[in-house]
């Protein structure tokens, strides 16, 4: 391993703990928006019916929960998790 993959991979995983900690300050409500979203692939609406919630209120809760990212991490990393969920994370809000 080079010295330039020790840095890209200092700087990784400085990255994946900014984006942890930024997702575990997350409020509850958001916490489990994401997880259902991202991590389940659940659709806004399947997102509502689940939680017994309206889906109006599944949208607002995703652009809340990305506003508290955009605020919590860096701002070169926030665009990197655009880039990396981007499309869906910023068509649902």
């Amino acid at each position: 391993m080079t010295e330039e993959d020790i840095q890209h991979e200092i700087i990784r995983q400085e990255s994946l703990s900014q984006l942890y900690t930024a997702i575990d300050s997350l409020p509850t409500d958001l916490r489990e928006i994401l997880t259902l979203s991202f991590h389940e692939g659940l659709q806004n609406a399947e997102i509502a019916e689940r939680l017994g919630i309206a889906l109006i209120t599944v949208k607002k809760r995703k652009a809340r929960m990305l506003k508290h990212l955009r605020q919590q991490l860096p701002f070169d990393l926030y665009l990197y998790l655009i880039n990396v969920v981007g499309t869906t994370l910023v068509k649902v809000c």
